[in-house]
């Protein structure tokens, strides 16, 4: 079987829309691992629109003949352009299988109920996929694979749900020689270096009502072992490496056994980015030491949210200003750059915008990033005030919940925050650029041909 797996353009037509998302092109890590799951007897190919906005997709379809095509849908913000490609699939060719996976597929699958879309994989979708294509091989019927939903009769039904996998260990590593010519795309939005991106565990016990991570991945974290995930990494070249897990620093014992191994094996890096909540940055704060003598520069994404209490705990983040305040403090003594990122309350006068800003600067966060109020499709907050219902519209910089502001005067902050943004990433880019430029890299060889 042909399989030819997209990812739609992550830009969107039109003046503003998802503008604040040019530099934040990173690999298509679930194509790579469906890819994984079905190799051997089908011929699999992954093509990234968002790097070839311009390709002609019926001069590809015609050239490939595909059996099945599977877009990728990962932010609310994708929606039309995930159904605008599989529309066009099936326009070239009404016998191509079309099939469209993410959590908005999951979330909100009616967006998804089109005449022109004949499967959504619902919840997580490597075994999901990897039995629908062998039960198309076999021309055997797909209604009985679990964790699909199919047409019939204009409507969506729903096959019996698919369990979370258990051990990630099973899974296989994702097929990266398939996205290799796209690398010098896939770069770090702040050193413009090509990066790999590990996801290593899968969900999050914690509830914030803007998001939706636990509602697709579960609230029980589950976790690679520190072996698996030194196979992936051994067979990386990028001398970027970013561990974009929600959590990565939940559970220190696993991320210190995961530094040892880094370091036993040579596999440091240049670059290192992962992600974590203040409160597991105080539960690790005696192991960032090592992770900091594993490359030139690591820095930390923290999901701050607010400079409030009482803003926090309307988002149920969990979290208080203090326990954010600790971490931050935890991170520079460590010599570790903090990307920051803060959702402005729809309820805030001017006087906030300036707070925000002042905090940044106190704080010395490097990388802020602020963003509008995006309410979550299964929670109540600020759901009676939603004004634009575009999903084009839903990527954190447009206005999808009216403000106790006029609109105008509420975007005026938010582009006053984001000039802040490109200052203090321009400041931070030139200063790593230097001690990149003056000094060898932490690993002696590098491999690949990306650098």
């Amino acid at each position: 079987m042909r399989i030819l797996l997209i990812t739609p353009p992550t830009l969107v037509e039109g003046k503003e829309y998802g503008e604040v998302f040019k530099s934040f092109m990173s690999e298509p890590i679930g194509l790579e691992m469906l890819a994984a799951m079905v190799a051997g007897e089908n011929e699999v190919e992954i093509l990234d629109l968002s790097c070839e906005p311009d390709l002609d997709l019926h001069e590809k379809l015609d050239h490939y003949k595909p059996d099945l095509v599977g877009v990728t849908c990962m932010g609310m913000r994708i929606v039309y352009n995930a159904r605008k490609v599989l529309k066009a699939v099936k326009a070239y060719d009404n016998n191509i299988i079309t099939m469209v996976g993410g959590i908005p597929v999951s979330l909100v699958p009616e967006e998804f109920n089109r005449e022109y879309i004949d499967l959504l994989a619902i919840g997580e979708g490597e075994i999901t996929f990897k039995e629908l294509v062998q039960a198309l091989n076999q021309r055997n019927g797909y209604k009985t694979i679990k964790g699909l939903a199919y047409r019939e009769n204009g409507r969506l039904v729903f096959t019996p749900s698919r369990p979370l996998i258990e051990n990630l260990d099973s899974l296989p590593l994702p097929r990266r020689d398939l996205i290799d010519k796209y690398m010098t795309f896939y770069r770090d939005r702040l050193f413009q270096l090509p990066n790999h991106s590990f996801y290593t565990s899968r969900g999050c016990p914690y509830r914030c009502g803007f998001c939706s991570v636990n509602k697709f991945y579960g609230r029980a974290i589950r976790y690679q072992s520190p072996e698996r995930f030194i196979d992936e990494l051994s067979a990386s070249n990028a001398e970027v490496i970013l561990l974009v897990d929600d959590n990565f620093l939940n559970n220190p014992e696993r991320a210190e056994k995961i530094a040892d191994m880094i370091k036993e094996r040579g596999l440091e890096r240049k670059y290192i980015g992962l992600s974590s909540r203040s409160n597991n940055i105080i539960k690790a704060e005696s192991i960032l030491k090592k992770w900091r003598g594993l490359t030139d520069e690591l820095g930390v994404c923290i999901g701050l949210e607010g400079i409030s209490d009482d803003w926090l705990k309307k988002l149920k983040k969990g979290s208080t200003v203090e326990m954010n305040n600790r971490a931050i403090d935890i991170l520079h003594e460590n010599d570790i750059h903090i990307s920051g990122s803060f959702i402005v309350d729809p309820d805030c006068g001017t006087e906030h915008f300036d707070a925000l800003a002042r905090y940044v600067k106190e704080k010395d966060i490097s990388l802020p990033f602020f963003y509008s109020f995006i309410p979550s499709p299964d929670d109540p907050l600020y759901k009676d005030r939603v004004c634009n219902t575009d999903w084009r519209y839903y990527d954190g910089w447009n206005i999808v919940v009216k403000p106790a502001l006029p609109i105008e005067d509420y975007k005026k902050g938010l582009e006053k925050l984001w000039n802040l943004t490109k200052a203090r990433a321009l400041k931070l880019m030139m200063k790593v650029k230097s001690k990149f430029d003056n000094k060898e890299p932490v690993r002696a060889e590098t491999k690949g041909h990306y650098f």
